[in-house]
């Protein structure tokens, strides 16, 4: 059983998380205390998110160099910018289709 810190602003999202951590036999406990693993949501308002999880980070690699466990810090992706919504629901899968296609172009 490991304990998980873990970051998540999004309540609906974070408690289905808690949920499935306890259900494969982890302990949740919060991001800024001592946790085998961190698991972050970044994905509103990095910023806020990554100064509020340093000190977690800094400390869970800090228990990897005491362990001799090699650690790194991966940044894989950054997105910005706004995204077009339309209500597809009900439209068949060709409609769908379609409308990807022209606002790709």
């Amino acid at each position: 059983m490991a304990r998980v810190g873990l970051l998540c602003p999004d309540l609906l999202f974070g408690s289905k998380l808690q949920g499935a951590l306890r259900a494969a036999g982890h302990e949740p406990v919060a991001a800024g205390d001592d946790a085998d693993v961190l698991v972050v949501d970044l994905t509103d308002e990095p910023d806020a998110r990554i100064a509020a999880a340093a000190p977690a980070v800094h400390g869970t690699l800090k228990l990897l160099d005491d362990q001799g466990i090699p650690g790194e810090l991966v940044l894989r992706e950054v997105r910005t910018g706004r995204v077009e919504t339309t209500q597809m629901w009900g439209r068949p899968e060709s409609v769908r289709q379609e409308f990807r296609r022209i606002r790709s172009q």
